[in-house]
């Protein structure tokens, strides 16, 4: 079991979506999960506003959520089912599958998502399925 928390008052003010992923990194599908399930919570473990089944999900990763700024400021939750034909890790997905969705709630927002993070000496990262790497820059020092 994960939990992920997102306090929304403290996000950026520009800040216009937060997509949710579920993914399987040992192998075989969200499905094959025990009991796969999301749980929606509210300030507190105890708290459940939502919960959603997870045994239709036939793929490796999936877009299970979002949460997404209104245009009167409040944020919204939508839970999704889009499934990612390809890839089994967020950055495997960026395009099409988040890419797409991001497009679709916000017109504006660039033809192509790119992912960006920091690493440290030493660290490990997961990158993108490598026959998917069109290309890489690496920014030292």
């Amino acid at each position: 079991d994960e939990c992920v928390w997102v306090h929304p008052l403290k996000l950026p003010a520009e800040l216009k979506l937060v997509v949710f992923v579920v993914a399987c990194y040992k192998g075989g599908c969200i499905r094959d999960a025990k009991n796969a399930k999301f749980h929606v919570l509210e300030d507190a473990l105890a708290h459940e506003v939502g919960s959603f089944g997870l045994e239709r999900a036939t793929d490796k990763a999936a877009l299970v959520g979002s949460l997404f700024r209104t245009s009167s400021g409040t944020w919204m939750f939508r839970a999704l089912d889009v499934p990612a034909r390809r890839g089994q890790h967020f950055i495997d997905i960026l395009e099409p599958t988040i890419g797409d969705y991001v497009r679709s709630v916000i017109p504006g927002a660039p033809r192509k998502i790119k992912a960006a993070f920091a690493m440290d000496k030493g660290s490990v990262v997961d990158l993108p399925e490598s026959n998917q790497v069109v290309q890489t820059l690496a920014g030292l020092g």
